[in-house]
C-alpha cells in the first residue's frame, strides 16, 4: 500500500514537473515572439560601413534580400542591416528607395558596342507613404558625348506622370542633381532612359535614385529641376564640368529663401580652371564682353534669366547716373562672354529682391551655341539686411492693359506696405508685343486702403456722389515700348501700413479699325515692383489722445 501511494506521488510529481516544462517553454516562447514583435524600425537612409558617400536603406535581412540588395553595414541599433540596392540590368523594375543606377561592371567604365537605349522603370516604394517627387544624384556621370554645339550623342533623361519633365542631359554632370515630378497615386513610376548613340567612349555613371513624401520638408517646389538651400551655395550649368553648354536646356534653378534674408546675388566663381561663364550664340559672340540688353539674348534662345538686377537689387543702373547706352535699370537676362552688366569686360556681381529666388536655364534646340561655350558657375549669397535698413520686396506683377470701357478693363495690383516703412517706392514699365505697335500712355492711379475711384475722362461726379478723402489719390503715368530702357518710378515717405491699390489702363487713343486677321493687333502689359525701405528696430510711439465727443448729423 505504501509502495503504491509512493508510485502515485511519483506520477503526479512526474506529471508536474512535465506540465510546468511545457508551461514554461510556451510562456517562454510567448515572451521570445513578444520580444522581436516590439522591435521596430523605420526604413530610414543609411551609409555605408565601407564608404560613407554610398547610401542604402535599413531593412531586416529577409527584406533586404528580397530586394536583390547586400549587407553594407548595420543601422537601427543592430537591429537592421543597411541595405544597398544597386542595378545596371536594363528593363529592371525598381521598388526600393536609395537604389543605385550603374553602368554595367562599375566601377569600370562600358562601352557599349551597339546603339540603343536602356530603360529602368521606378516604382514607389511604400503604398502607405505619399510619394510626390523623385531625386537624381550623380555622384558619378561622365562620358555621354556632346559635340562643341551642344548636340548630344548620348543621353540620360527622366519621366514622370505629372508636371513638367526635367530636360535630357549629357556631357560631364559628376556632382550635380535633377528632381522630377511624379503622380500622387501608388500606382504611378517613373521611368528612367539612357540613350547610346555612341560607341567609341567609355561611359560611367553611378546615379542615386531617392523618393521624396509629399509633406517632405525637403520636397522642392514643383517643376524646380535643381533645388538649393542654404544662405549661400554654387549653380553650375548642365555639361559645365565637362566644358560643355548642352543645347535643348529648358529648366527652372530654385534657391530656398532663407528666414530673415531680403535678396540674393550672384557672381561668377573665383579660382576656377574652367570658364565661370560662356554662353555664346552668333549674335553674342564676343569673348571679352556680357551682354544683357534686353531682347537680344533671347531672340538667339541662348541665355539665363534673374529677375530685376541691379547692383542693389533696388536701385537701378540708369538711376545710379550711369551713361552707358545699352544698360537698363534691370537687366534680366544674360549671355555672352562674361555674366554682368552689358558691355562689361569682366564679371559684375548682381542683386536681386524678387522672390521666390532662382535662375531659369534656355538653350533653344533651335538655337545655335557657338564655341567655347562652357555654360555657367555662379556663386550665389543672400542678402541680410545691412545698417539698420532692410529693403523688403512685396510685389513683382505684371498685367494686361486695356483701353477703358468698363471696370472690367482695369488691370488690377494689390501690394501690402509693412509697418515702420519709411519709404515706398513702386516703379512701373509698360510693355508692348511689336516693335510697330504705336506707343500708348498709360494711366495708374494709386490709393491706400481701398479701390481708386476714377473717372477715366475726367468728367465730375454728381453730387450726390461723396468721395471721402480724394486728395489721397495719386496718379502716375507711362508710356508703353518694345524695349523699356527706363522705368517710372514713384516714392512715398512714410506710407500708411496695409493694403495699397492700383488701377491701369490705356489712355484713349484713335485705332483705325481693321479687318480682323488682316494686321497684327497690339497687346500691352504694365510690369510692376513695390519695394519698402524699412527702418529696424523701430519704438511705436502712442500719441495721447483727448476724449472724442460722439455727435450726430
Amino acid at each position: 500500500m505504501e509502495y503504491r501511494k509512493c508510485l502515485v506521488w511519483l506520477i503526479l510529481i512526474s506529471m508536474s514537473i512535465v506540465c510546468s516544462k511545457s508551461f514554461y517553454d510556451k510562456h517562454r516562447k510567448d515572451k521570445v515572439l513578444s520580444l522581436f514583435s516590439l522591435v521596430q524600425f523605420a526604413n530610414d537612409a543609411c551609409t555605408s560601413s565601407s564608404n560613407s558617400a554610398v547610401m542604402g536603406t535599413c531593412l531586416t535581412n529577409t527584406e533586404c534580400n528580397a530586394a536583390g540588395g547586400s549587407n553594407s553595414g548595420s543601422c537601427a541599433a543592430g537591429f537592421g542591416i543597411c541595405c544597398y540596392v544597386a542595378t545596371s540590368t536594363c528593363g529592371d523594375t525598381i521598388k526600393s528607395n536609395n537604389t543605385y543606377i550603374t553602368n554595367p561592371n562599375y566601377p569600370s567604365s562600358y562601352t557599349p558596342s551597339s546603339t540603343g537605349t536602356c530603360t529602368f522603370t521606378v516604382s514607389k516604394s511604400s503604398s502607405s507613404d505619399k510619394i510626390c517627387q523623385m531625386r537624381f544624384d550623380f555622384p558619378t556621370f561622365n562620358g555621354f558625348t556632346v559635340s562643341t554645339a551642344g548636340v548630344c550623342s548620348d543621353t540620360f533623361a527622366v519621366s514622370g506622370q505629372t508636371g513638367l519633365n526635367p530636360p535630357s542631359i549629357c556631357g560631364t554632370n559628376t556632382g550635380y542633381h535633377m528632381y522630377l515630378e511624379v503622380g500622387e497615386a501608388s500606382s504611378d513610376t517613373a521611368t528612367v532612359t539612357i540613350t547610346y548613340g555612341d560607341t567609341s567612349t567609355a561611359k560611367n555613371f553611378f546615379i542615386l535614385i531617392r523618393q521624396i513624401e509629399c509633406d517632405n520638408p525637403n520636397r522642392a517646389p514643383r517643376d524646380c529641376v535643381q533645388w538649393y538651400t542654404g544662405a549661400a551655395g554654387n549653380l553650375q550649368s548642365y555639361g559645365h564640368k565637362g566644358s560643355q553648354l548642352i543645347q535643348g536646356m529648358d529648366y527652372e534653378i530654385c534657391i530656398r529663401d532663407e528666414k530673415g534674408y531680403c535678396g540674393i546675388s550672384y557672381v561668377e566663381a573665383s579660382g576656377q580652371s574652367i570658364d565661370t561663364f560662356s554662353m555664346l550664340s552668333p549674335v553674342a559672340t564676343g569673348t571679352a564682353a556680357a551682354e544683357s540688353t534686353t531682347g537680344t539674348c533671347s531672340p538667339q534662345g541662348i541665355l539665363i534669366t534673374i529677375p530685376m538686377t541691379s547692383a542693389d537689387g533696388v536701385v537701378g543702373f540708369t538711376q545710379q547716373g550711369s551713361s552707358s547706352p545699352g544698360l537698363i535699370p534691370f537687366p534680366n537676362e544674360f549671355c555672352g562672354g562674361f555674366f554682368g552688366v552689358d558691355g562689361a569686360a569682366s564679371s559684375t556681381r548682381l542683386t536681386t529682391v524678387q522672390k521666390p529666388f532662382g535662375i531659369h536655364v534656355l538653350t533653344s534646340p533651335a538655337g545655335t551655341i557657338t564655341a567655347p561655350s562652357t555654360g555657367f558657375n555662379l556663386d550665389y549669397t543672400q542678402v541680410l539686411k545691412s545698417d539698420g535698413i532692410g529693403r523688403l520686396p512685396d510685389a513683382s506683377q505684371e498685367g494686361i492693359l486695356k483701353q477703358f470701357t468698363s471696370l472690367d478693363d482695369m488691370s488690377l495690383f494689390h501690394y501690402t506696405v509693412p509697418p515702420d516703412t519709411t519709404r515706398a517706392t513702386w516703379e512701373f514699365a509698360s510693355f508692348q508685343d511689336e516693335p510697330g505697335c504705336p506707343s500708348r500712355e498709360v494711366m495708374i492711379y494709386l490709393r491706400h486702403s481701398s479701390f481708386p475711384v476714377i473717372s477715366p475722362d475726367n468728367a465730375t461726379f454728381s453730387s450726390d456722389r461723396f468721395l471721402h478723402l480724394r486728395d489721397d489719390m495719386h496718379y502716375i503715368s507711362t508710356v508703353s515700348s518694345y524695349q523699356p530702357h527706363d522705368s517710372t518710378v514713384f516714392p512715398i515717405y512714410n506710407p500708411e501700413p496695409g493694403s495699397w491699390f492700383a488701377f491701369a489702363f490705356l489712355s484713349p487713343y484713335e485705332e483705325k479699325i481693321t479687318q480682323q486677321g488682316l494686321l497684327h493687333k497690339c497687346r500691352y502689359s504694365l510690369g510692376s515692383i513695390a519695394l519698402w525701405t524699412k527702418a529696424d528696430q523701430v519704438e511705436s510711439i502712442i500719441p495721447f489722445q483727448r476724449n472724442r465727443l460722439a455727435m450726430n448729423f
